[in-house]
């Protein structure tokens, strides 16, 4: 997933400051992948990492922030934080997509 927003980012890039021809594949992906689309994938994997970080710290302070039991716990944090992190770059990603996007048309 890190290598793919680059080289689409690249590749839009490219095709919108006329250093390379455009592809039908790329006119098809922007034809079906859009803003709202990339803000809805986006926005799910941040919820449910959110959601999955706000369940551990709740657990953590029910157990008035006593021992955390890091193996279980752990087990949680860790996909939470990078579906949160995944999340965010998607959205961000999507609007500068996006954005390069409109010079296209």
């Amino acid at each position: 997933m890190a290598s793919a927003y680059p080289s689409a980012l690249s590749k839009v890039f490219a095709v919108t400051a006329g250093l390379a021809p455009s592809t039908p594949r790329l006119d098809r992906l922007f034809g079906r992948i859009t803003l709202e689309t990339g803000l809805a994938v986006g926005g799910a994997f941040f919820v449910i990492g959110a959601g999955l970080l706000v369940f551990v710290f709740a657990t953590w302070a029910r157990m008035e922030f006593g021992d955390l039991q890091t193996g279980h716990k752990l087990r949680l944090a860790i996909p939470g934080a990078t579906a949160t992190a995944i999340g965010l770059q998607v959205m961000m990603s999507s609007f500068l997509l996006s954005r390069m996007g409109m010079a296209r048309h």
